[in-house]
């Protein structure tokens, strides 16, 4: 009778997690909200945010009048560049020197990168793949190895 209650609780927990879209990683709750790419531009200005719900995302240019990207919009488009995040393993990388847990994803399902947030940042920072010639993120085994430190998004 314990064995058959026992297999009852395990079954129900797995329903439970199947009804919600299963288990999710921490990326994924690190993931929420909206995020900015940097500035770009001279003398006005264009940014990109990303905003995630789950691992799905939209992506919207914001152009604004100035350099540096502040003050008063001129407006915001789609740029139609959403998709969805697949999460796959952890991985230990190098971000400046120091040691980090990154996560394997791949983007829309074509494109294979690495993602890692740095929730020690304020404010926190998104941190990609580095793509390189070698490691252009075709396929999984293209997939970078480094992540880029040039380049990152800023929580909003």
């Amino acid at each position: 009778m314990k064995r058959a209650a026992g297999r009852l609780a395990a079954a129900a927990v797995l329903l439970t997690a199947s009804a919600c879209g299963g288990t999710h990683s921490p990326l994924e709750d690190q993931l929420q909200g909206s995020w900015a790419s940097p500035c770009q531009g001279s003398p006005s200005s264009i940014r990109t945010v990303m905003t995630y719900s789950g691992l799905d995302y939209r992506s919207v240019l914001v152009t604004y009048l100035n350099g540096t990207c502040s003050g008063s919009e001129l407006g915001r488009k789609d740029d139609g560049s959403g998709g969805r995040l697949t999460v796959g393993s952890t991985v230990t990388v190098n971000l400046f020197s120091t040691p980090v847990t990154a996560y394997e994803v791949v983007d829309r399902g074509v494109s294979y990168t690495l993602h890692y947030v740095d929730t020690t940042a304020i404010p926190n920072r998104i941190y990609v793949g580095e793509f390189t010639v070698e490691n252009d993120g075709s396929s999984p085994g293209k997939r970078p190895t480094t992540l880029s430190t040039t380049f990152y998004w800023i929580k909003l």
